[in-house]
């Protein structure tokens, strides 16, 4: 429930940045930087699904789960690392933020696919 209502509040902020943020940008640093809004947003997109990911990692360290720990960060890194390498020729600099939310959503998927299996093992 805590992780739901932090993945909405974080992605209420990249809503309310995509529909402020040029404002803001134009007010503050001029209008030259306003072309780096998408890249803004990209990037707080990538930090709502961050706030979940920690979320995530208090509950397996407090159920003391260091496996699923294990394997949740090493598909991270496994799926994150080629997306961001490969991806830059064709998306440029939105490769980074593409590259960690596809990381992050796979390592979910592996972090709860161990643990139904180690569920089902254990029945």
């Amino acid at each position: 429930v805590i992780s739901v209502a932090m993945a909405g509040i974080g992605l209420a902020g990249v809503a309310a940045a995509w529909f402020v943020g040029p404002v803001v940008l134009r007010t503050v640093f001029g209008a030259p930087f306003v072309a780096s809004q998408p890249y803004l947003v990209a990037g707080m997109g990538v930090a709502a699904l961050q706030f979940v990911d920690q979320i995530l990692l208090l509950t397996l360290t407090t159920l003391d789960r260091p496996h699923l720990l294990t394997s949740k960060w090493v598909a991270a890194v496994a799926v994150a690392t080629p997306a961001i390498w490969f991806g830059y020729d064709t998306y440029g600099a939105f490769a980074g933020p593409i590259g960690l939310a596809i990381g992050l959503l796979a390592s979910w998927m592996v972090a709860l696919g161990v643990s139904l299996r180690q569920r089902s093992a254990r029945a």
